[in-house]
């Protein structure tokens, strides 16, 4: 079974631990560029493509992606597995959600989404209203096909606040929620 959030607090990786690189860099390090086990590693071709892909970064060094790289086993050992794809994106995720927890003391918030600003403001309960710019998103998406009474699966759906806006302002007959990280399921 493949480790979670709950059960890996401690595997908390700080600003310090990663620095130099930023979170750009970071992200591309796990998501484009994550070494495979047992396969030599060309460092500077590592390196080298993060640089190319982070232009508005401060370059980085082989030395510097190296640490980082072996900060990052250290504290996630099955980056030794091998053929692992999409290890990095769960990896990234996992650290961006701990992140997010430790900030908030442990609680997460009902949307993780960037919010939608454009458009026409639809109508909301006052309830609703702090949430609006992250519902709006949802209604752009959704707002051209009829959910009322359909089925309706969300993959992604953090800690369900999307669901939630969908149930009580689209009526659809079922709606399911997935999310890789199985906290926010329990906090759904």
């Amino acid at each position: 079974m493949p480790a979670t959030v709950a059960e890996a607090p401690s595997r908390l990786l700080t600003y310090n631990q990663i620095a130099p690189l930023d979170w750009f860099q970071w992200r591309c390090l796990l998501w484009d560029h994550l070494p495979s086990p047992g396969r030599a590693v060309s460092w500077t071709r590592v390196v080298n493509a993060i640089n190319t892909q982070c232009k508005s970064s401060v370059p980085l060094q082989e030395g510097d992606v190296l640490r980082a790289f072996q900060t990052l086993c250290r504290a996630y050992p099955e980056c030794a597995a091998p053929g692992d794809a999409g290890l990095g994106m769960r990896i990234w995720t996992r650290i961006l959600y701990l992140q997010i927890r430790q900030l908030l003391g442990g609680a997460m918030p009902p949307f993780l989404n960037l919010g939608y600003a454009a458009g026409d403001l639809i109508p909301l309960d006052p309830e609703d209203e702090p949430f609006r710019l992250f519902i709006q998103l949802y209604e752009a998406l959704v707002q051209k096909t009829p959910l009322a009474g359909r089925d309706v699966l969300e993959i992604g759906c953090g800690t369900g606040g999307g669901c939630a806006y969908l149930h009580r302002y689209h009526a659809p007959a079922t709606l399911r929620g997935v999310d890789l990280i199985e906290q926010n399921i329990g906090e759904c």
